[in-house]
């Protein structure tokens, strides 16, 4: 109820509310939820706009997300020295997982790849992505997009996109290079790969 005392007093425990902070004794449920990455973040806060992750896939690891949920990432450069993996939360058919740069956000790693998608309906929106042989892998997903994204590698030689075993993928309005190329190992055929 309005002015009550109880409402944003309580304790941020990892679930989504409404406010500054979660209400005590009640259970919010606020449909699609959207969370904030910086680098000045810090992954143990609530992932507001105010007080955001530090970490891309920090709300995946933690199994934060819901179908339907957006993260936006905010200007600046991540240098993510594992690779940013996203493997755990699943967006749904019409509810997809959104990731999406607000500026230019680059990220970088030296892992064998950049960025791993293994979750189906997860969409990677608007980023720069470079430093490794393999600048983003998609294992095993169905759903998945690409989209506003420039691809570019410090080395003579890998793969813009590798995919493996997905299926129904969207890939719009991506650069792809210098020193990269599209590669596919058991794409299926619904799958769209182009520029």
């Amino acid at each position: 109820q309005s002015g009550s005392p109880a409402i944003n007093a309580g304790v941020y425990v990892g679930m989504p509310f409404n406010g500054n902070a979660p209400d005590i004794g009640a259970f919010e449920t606020a449909g699609p939820q959207t969370y904030y990455v910086s680098t000045t973040g810090n992954d143990n806060w609530p992932g507001t706009l105010s007080q955001p992750w530090a970490s891309i896939s920090n709300g995946d690891t933690r199994n934060l997300l819901n179908p339907g949920d957006t993260v936006i990432v905010q200007a600046g450069s991540y240098a993510v020295t594992s690779g940013v993996s996203l493997t755990n939360r699943a967006g749904s058919n019409g509810n997809p997982i959104i990731y999406r740069a607000n500026g230019v956000v680059i990220i970088s790693s030296s892992a064998t790849s950049v960025v791993t998608i293994g979750t189906n309906y997860t969409v990677f929106d608007g980023f720069q992505v470079t430093g490794s042989a393999h600048e983003i892998t998609i294992n095993n997903a169905v759903g998945c997009e690409i989209k506003n994204c420039w691809i570019y590698g410090p080395k003579a030689w890998g793969a813009a996109v590798a995919v493996n075993s997905a299926s129904n993928l969207s890939f719009h309005n991506n650069v792809i290079g210098p020193n990269l190329t599209w590669a596919t190992e058991g794409i299926d055929e619904t799958s769209s790969a182009g520029g």
